[in-house]
C-alpha cells in the first residue's frame, strides 16, 4: 500500500514535501498525505560477479592504463613459433650459451684433448684463481683479447708466464696457457704449492735455444700437462721440466730434445709422470722415492730411456721404449726397492741384431732389493750385475 487515495482524473494536484512528509493537494480542496521513512541507500564494491560501486584502488588501476593500451603475453622460454615477448634474462642465458659454444669450438679446432677437459677449462677460467696467458700467436689474443689476462710478444715469453704465477694466490691456482708458440729464454718459475699449469694440448707449444730447465718445478702439489716442449738448439741442452718439489703431477706433454726431459730431482718424492711422449733426449731420470712412472712412450735416445739413479719406492709400469741406447738403467747403491713391471722395450725390429755393444733392454749396474718382472724385452734379456738381491721373473726376451 503506498499510501496515498485514489484521486480524480478531473481534479488537479499539486505535489509538495516538508521534512519526511509527502502532501498530494487537490484543487476540490482534497488532501492525502504520505511519510518518507527511507533517506539512505548504501552500496557495496563490484566484483566480477556483482554490480557495485569503484574502489579506490581499482581506481588508480584505471588511472595507469594507457588509452588503446592491450592485454600482452611474455614468455620465459625461447621459442620458434611464438610472437609474444620474452624476458630479458632468457634472451641474457641464450646468448652467454652461444658464446660458450662458439669458445668451445676454437678449443675444439685447436687440437685440444677433449670436450669434457674443454668444459673444465672454461669453468675453471671463470674462478679468480685462473689466470690465463696467450702467446703472440694464440687465436685468442688477435680475435678475443679481454680472454688473457698476460699477453706475450714472442720474445723471452716466460717474464709473462712467470708474472702470472706471482699473481696467483699464496696458495696456488692455476695458469692456463692458450694454443701458439711461447719462445722462452728462461726459466717457468713454479714456486708455489699448488700450482697448476696446464695447455691446449699439442697446440700449445714452448720453445727454447737456451742451456735451462724450461719448466722449473719447485714447489709442491704442483701439476703440468697438455702442452709440448721443445729445445731447438743443435745440441741437447738443460731439461725439460726439472721437479724438486713433492707430490708433483706431469701427464699428457710432449718434450722433444734436451739433455733430460725430465729429471726428478732429490726431494720430488710421490711424483707421477703419465701419458707423456718423450723423443729424441734421455727420457725420465729418476732420483727421488715413492714415484709412479707409468704409461709414457720413450723414443729414440742413445742412452737412457728411464734412468734410476738414486731412486726407491718406485712403480715404473707400461711404458714403452723404442731405440734407445738403456731401455731402462739402474745405478747408484741407493737404488732400492723398486718395482719395475709390464714395460715394453724395443730397438729396431727386436732382433739380437738391433743390440750392438753397448747396447741394453734393462741394465743394473747398481742398486739392491729392486723387482723386475713381466717386462716384454725382445733381442736383449736383462744384464743384473748388481748381485742377487735383485728379482727377476717372467721377463720375456725372446
Amino acid at each position: 500500500d503506498s499510501g496515498f487515495k485514489t484521486t480524480d482524473s478531473n481534479t488537479t494536484y499539486q505535489l509538495t514535501k516538508t521534512g519526511s512528509t509527502i502532501k498530494l493537494t487537490g484543487s476540490d480542496g482534497s488532501e492525502t498525505s504520505v511519510t518518507d521513512s527511507d533517506t539512505n541507500t548504501t552500496y557495496g564494491v563490484a566484483t566480477i560477479s556483482a554490480s557495485g560501486l569503484m574502489s579506490a584502488a581499482d581506481k588508480t588501476k584505471l588511472n595507469g592504463i594507457a588509452t588503446g593500451a592491450n592485454k600482452t603475453t611474455v614468455d620465459t622460454a625461447l621459442s620458434s613459433t611464438s610472437t609474444n615477448p620474452v624476458q630479458n634474462k632468457v634472451v641474457q642465458t641464450a646468448l652467454n650459451n652461444k658464446a660458450d659454444a662458439d669458445i668451445l669450438g676454437t678449443f675444439v679446432s685447436s687440437g685440444f684433448a677433449g670436450i669434457g677437459e674443454v668444459t673444465d677449462q672454461l669453468l675453471d677460467c671463470r674462478r679468480s684463481a685462473t689466470i690465463v696467458v696467450g702467446a703472440s700467436d694464440s687465436k685468442y689474443y688477435s680475435d678475443y683479447s679481454y680472454s688473457a689476462n698476460y699477453k706475450c710478444t714472442g720474445t723471452a715469453d716466460q717474464g709473462q708466464i712467470n708474472s702470472a704465477i706471482a699473481a696467483l694466490p699464496s696458495n696456488g691456482g692455476k695458469i692456463v696457457l692458450l694454443e701458439g708458440t711461447y719462445n722462452i729464454s728462461g726459466s717457468i718459475n713454479v714456486n708455489k704449492p699448488n700450482v697448476t699449469i696446464e695447455g691446449m694440448g699439442n697446440g700449445t707449444v714452448l720453445k727454447t735455444s737456451s742451456n735451462i730447465s724450461a719448466i722449473n718445478v719447485s714447489s709442491s702439489n704442483c701439476e703440468i700437462r697438455y702442452l709440448s716442449l721443445i729445445c731447438t738448439a743443435s745440441d741437447r741442452y738443460g731439461n725439460g721440466i726439472y721437479v724438486t718439489g713433492s707430490s708433483s703431477i706431469i701427464e699428457n706433454i710432449r718434450i722433444t730434445h734436451f739433455e733430460h726431459n725430465i729429471y726428478l730431482a732429490p726431494g720430488s718424492d710421490y711424483a707421477i709422470v703419465t701419458k707423456c711422449y718423450l723423443y729424441d733426449g734421455e727420457g725420465i731420470c729418476a732420483r727421488s722415492k715413492y714415484c709412479i712412472i707409468s704409461d709414457n712412450s720413450i723414443e729414440n735416445y742413445d742412452w737412457a730411456g728411464i734412468y734410476l739413479y738414486g731412486s726407491s719406492y718406485c712403480n715404473v709400469t707400461g711404458n714403452i721404449l723404442k731405440d734407445t741406447g738403456f731401455g731402462i738403467f739402474s745405478q747408484n747403491a741407493e737404488t732400492q726397492y723398486n718395482k719395475v713391471s709390464n714395460n715394453y722395450i724395443l730397438r729396431g725390429t727386436g732382433t739380437s741384431d738391433d743390440y750392438p755393444s753397448g747396447k741394453y733392454s734393462i741394465y743394473i749396474t747398481a742398486g739392491t732389493y729392486n723387482y723386475f718382472s713381466d717386462n716384454y724385452i725382445p733381442g736383449k734379456n736383462y744384464v743384473n750385475n748388481a748381485g742377487s738381491t735383485n728379482t727377476f721373473t717372467n721377463n720375456r726376451y725372446s
